[in-house]
């Protein structure tokens, strides 16, 4: 029984490694193709889903209609037919920037390259088990225990992807390196068939699913209750995603966390090894998510690398939670399809809930909170006589009363005692919620009191945020500092800062400052140069317009259009409409709408595209570099922003200018002064590529300039290949 079980657990864990093996590759290999933004790896992301789902469906259905022998000899085909298509190839099916629909076209083009592979693969986690129950000689076999390795190979293409397939292998090799997986997955899968023609007929089936805490069938209520119990935990892993990257720090690579964590769990809980000790998650929940919600709403925000692991420790438990809660409600193993069709459903639901459903109603996170209360209210009570249920609706609804009455008081009487204002609107409902906590339904709505009153406090006593907005590509706002000025934040990162009170087209703030990088660049091009035509990648509030002058053609390229309306809005910034050069706005991926121009069209090309702290890596790859150089004229500029906390882009930059033939220079600014802080100026960073030695050499004889040579071992990063790790800064 031992080794048969390890023999389903390697075949079963190694079609989980390829399914999450090929997503990163995939997502990667599209990149170039329809440009660098989050909605991209979201519309991968959902594709993934939803052939999931349709495997699962696919395993359910053909195994109830045709049997599982006749349904094994059907998948067997199936399983050979990506033999076909591998090593896959993203085809010419190129979008159109002007076109509608972007998400369905990609759906359409990840479907015709990867749908069958990803649809052979996806099949496994069912199919396996199923196998695995029909050749169970004794009621202790525990099919459901195959999920662990089913998820621990999903964790490790999770954790090695980045670590030794990026850096080591390019999208090619990748490719050849998952076709080779996939056939010995194969071969596993047909020694599987084999045993199972070889002793079927001497096989009694029996009832293969541990005797203990099962659902003996699977009627509706129960399949709602499976569906629930996957919905919330994925839903909140995208949650905790959004939050922890926009509104505390968008380290690279932060993303792989909570979703390592999500397959944790699922692994701890269907071990079965420890379900009858999850009592103490109940009873461990409000210690820790009551610091959450005092944490998210103070000063505290800021200490970025202890609130990342509570939130992360929060959202770790409330999945245990759930997870183990769904392994409880695993079948009898006949409804074992059914089972895992309602989890697959739920996970989808999850994903539609946050990519899409979210980003239409709300206008920050706030899918994020939502999740934790539901998820609370699935705690188990301490209390075995539970009565006096209405004290689950009262006390919460007094809470939320009295919360906004304190808020009217304080800002009526004027009260400024920082420690009265804390003890009014969270020591004392942090009591009423420990007096609930062994209520699960009080106590998380008592909680969602808190994340109600203390947001409303905030917004009643700054007065700061004058816009807010969520799209499909982040979430921005726009907040007005006490001396007029409006500044455009994306997460924590501010992209843009302008004076309200100069009438004319004030001097632009942050990394955009004449006294900075850029205004040298500018001030040497004045006096050595005359430009007629830029292109200018990433728009934010329009800033690099202030340097256009009179006679000059400057092209913005800006994927998000509610950056557009905030740039033309004069009521927030003023850089686009009083720019003295002629300024052309367009929406798309900036590599994409370069590519369509003329070859030597442009003067200066300059990168600044920003999605918070992180640069697409399609803008900085050698075929990029090569696209923009092509596009110059003659003696050209390629001026990069390069401003980041987390990546080093200089020893790229200097790689890929070395193998362009492109002279290399760049500008770290360090420490500023206090006249600097006033000013709203910050520390820039920028780097210059162009064949012009003379206006590179007078670039050089300015202080803080300096050119870089490249390191002989750097790994230049192509659209085949990129290594995130090679670049990031590990400390600041």
């Amino acid at each position: 029984m031992q080794s048969k079980t390890l023999t389903f657990g390697i075949c079963i864990f190694l079609g989980s490694f390829l399914l999450f093996l090929i997503q990163p590759m995939i997502g990667k290999m599209v990149l170039p193709y329809w440009g660098g933004t989050s909605a991209v790896w979201n519309t991968c992301m959902f594709f993934f889903q939803l052939v999931l789902l349709a495997g699962y469906y696919y395993v359910h259905k053909i195994t109830r209609i045709t049997g599982l022998k006749k349904s094994l000899i059907i998948h067997i085909f199936i399983l050979l037919i990506p033999i076909i298509v591998l090593p896959l190839a993203i085809n010419n099916f190129i979008p159109e920037n002007t076109s509608n629909f972007q998400n369905l076209r990609l759906l359409f083009q990840l479907f015709m390259v990867a749908g069958i592979p990803v649809f052979a693969v996806s099949c496994n986690a069912p199919l396996i088990q199923k196998i695995f129950a029909e050749l169970s000689e004794n009621a202790s076999a525990n099919p459901y225990i195959l999920y662990s390795a089913s998820n621990a190979g999903s964790f490790l293409a999770l954790i090695i992807y980045p670590i030794i397939i990026e850096p080591v292998f390019t999208l090619k090799n990748q490719n050849l390196l998952w076709s080779f997986i996939f056939l010995l997955y194969i071969l596993l899968f047909f020694y599987i068939i084999f045993k199972f023609w070889k002793k079927k007929g001497n096989v009694i089936v029996q009832n293969t699913t541990a005797p203990c805490d099962i659902e003996k069938n699977l009627n509706l209520h129960s399949k709602l209750k499976i569906i629930t119990m996957a919905f919330i935990p994925s839903s909140l892993m995208l949650g905790v995603t959004a939050h922890i990257t926009t509104d505390f720090t968008p380290v690279p690579l932060l993303w792989i966390l909570p979703l390592a964590l999500y397959l944790l769990t699922y692994i701890i809980s269907f071990s079965g090894k420890y379900s009858s000790k999850m009592l103490w998650i109940t009873k461990f929940l409000p210690y820790i998510v009551l610091p959450v919600v005092l944490f998210n709403f103070t000063e505290l925000k800021q200490m970025n690398w202890i609130l990342i692991p509570v939130h992360l420790s929060l959202f770790f438990l409330l999945a245990l939670l759930c997870h183990n809660k769904l392994y409880s409600l695993r079948p009898d193993s006949k409804f074992l399809t059914d089972y895992y069709l309602s989890i697959s459903v739920g996970g989808v639901l999850g994903g539609l809930f946050n990519s899409v459903l979210a980003i239409a109603i709300f206008n920050s996170v706030a899918e994020y909170p939502i999740l934790i209360i539901i998820a609370l209210i699935f705690r188990n009570s301490h209390e075995k006589n539970y009565k006096n249920r209405l004290l689950d609706i009262v006390l919460p609804a007094l809470m939320l009363i009295a919360g906004i009455f304190i808020i009217k008081l304080i800002l009526h009487t004027g009260i400024n005692d920082k420690t009265v204002i804390f003890m009014l609107l969270f020591g004392i409902p942090t009591v009423a919620c420990f007096a609930a906590k062994d209520y699960p339904l009080r106590f998380a709505l008592c909680v969602g009191t808190l994340f109600i009153v203390l947001p409303l406090w905030i917004s009643e006593n700054d007065g700061q945020v004058i816009y807010r907005s969520r799209n499909f590509f982040s979430v921005k706002r726009i907040e007005k500092a006490k001396n007029n000025y409006h500044i455009f934040i994306h997460g924590n990162t501010w992209h843009g800062v302008q004076d309200q009170q100069i009438s004319n087209n004030s001097v632009p703030g942050i990394y955009y400052h004449p006294k900075g990088p850029l205004g040298d660049i500018f001030s040497l091009i004045r006096n050595q140069k005359k430009i007629f035509d830029v292109g200018v990648i990433g728009l934010g509030v329009g800033a690099m317009a202030y340097y256009g002058n009179k006679g000059e053609q400057w092209k913005f390229y800006e994927i998000d259009p509610d950056v557009i309306d905030i740039a033309l809005n004069p009521d927030f910034f003023s850089f686009v409409k009083k720019s003295n050069a002629n300024i052309k706005l367009i929406q798309g991926d900036g590599r994409l709408c370069i590519k369509k121009e003329k070859n030597h069209y442009f003067d200066i090309i300059i990168l600044d595209a920003f999605s918070s702290d992180s640069i697409p890596s399609h803008l900085i790859t050698l075929e990029a570099i090569e696209l923009y150089k092509k596009k110059l004229k003659p003696g050209g500029i390629i001026i990069f922003h390069i401003s980041n906390r987390f990546l080093n882009i200089e020893p790229l930059l200097a790689a890929l200018s070395e193998k362009v033939n492109l002279k290399f220079i760049c500008r770290f600014e360090v420490a500023l002064n206090e006249e600097d802080n006033k000013e709203y100026r910050v520390a820039a960073n920028y780097a210059v590529m162009s064949q012009d030695e003379i206006f590179i050499g007078s670039l050089s004889e300015i202080d803080e300039w300096r050119s870089l040579k490249p390191s002989d071992n750097f790994k230049i990063w192509t659209d085949q290949y990129s290594n995130l790790l090679s670049i990031l800064r590990w400390s600041e």
